[in-house]
């Protein structure tokens, strides 16, 4: 009988007259939107497990291969600085949308209710400080034309990022990826994420914990798989999977390709 809440690992696929198991794609530097962070971390029934589990056990199953073909499931897990910067790039775009979401005067007037005064203002602060520095952090993707169910899920998320085409000035933009890796310290308390973890936001929240958690994870134990002696990830190799994600630029992203599209 199968169970109610999906395969256990132990029952058949398939009937044994019926049909085949799919077989393992080809291994891919690049993700497909079904294989990011989002669709493989939520559970329909209930809460997933990662929330409880420890970075390190986080990080370990995330550098596992998925069986569609991917060799991970965050480009985060490459020792390629570009492909890390893909990865930097989710986790930004999707906590811009969330301050976006922060922003509308309709969900300002619920956080003032639902929050305590000195936390409504501190979370604002926070977005003051940190929305500029993650804008110039983002780097511009390939924009394409979408429809049906993909342009219902994607036309908010690439709002904000088409048509961008500024260069960013090296040392700055260093600067700035700094900061943002200061603000994924775990020792210092962030009202962004706290709010984060607990609005729903349209879907919003919960796709931005997942790419801000597995960053975190990545920033205290992203080398831990490449070298045994060193887990944490360095300032400088951060600002370098920025500076390699901006040097790659738009029109050479891809769905067809190695540099594939970021959100594609």
């Amino acid at each position: 009988m199968d169970s109610d809440f999906g395969n256990d690992g132990n029952l058949p696929i398939v009937s044994p007259d019926k049909g085949q198991k799919r077989k393992a794609g080809e291994e891919r530097a690049y993700l497909k939107v079904f294989e990011t962070l989002p669709a493989q971390l939520l559970n329909v029934y209930g809460p997933s497990a990662y929330v409880d589990k420890p970075d390190a056990e986080v990080w370990k199953q995330l550098n596992t291969k998925l069986k569609s073909g991917a060799k991970y499931m965050t480009e985060l897990c490459s020792k390629e600085a570009e492909r890390r910067g893909v990865g930097i790039n989710r986790f930004l775009a999707c906590v811009l949308e969330f301050i976006k979401y922060q922003e509308k005067e309709s969900t300002k007037k619920q956080n003032s209710f639902l929050l305590k005064e000195e936390t409504y203002k501190q979370l604002y602060a926070e977005i003051g400080r940190m929305k500029g520095a993650l804008e110039y952090v983002l780097a511009p993707q390939k924009s394409k034309q979408s429809s049906g169910a993909a342009s219902l899920r994607a036309g908010s998320s690439r709002s904000h990022l088409a048509g961008m085409t500024e260069v960013r000035e090296t040392e700055l933009l260093k600067e700035e990826a700094g900061k943002v890796f200061t603000w994924l310290d775990k020792n210092k308390r962030s009202w962004i994420r706290m709010v984060m973890m607990w609005q729903g936001s349209s879907g919003v929240s919960f796709v931005g914990a997942t790419h801000h958690r597995a960053t975190q994870c990545w920033r205290y134990h992203g080398n831990q798989c490449h070298n045994e002696s060193q887990g944490e990830v360095s300032v400088s190799e951060f600002q370098d999977a920025v500076v390699a994600r901006h040097n790659c630029s738009a029109g050479s992203i891809t769905v067809n390709s190695e540099n594939a599209a970021d959100f594609g």
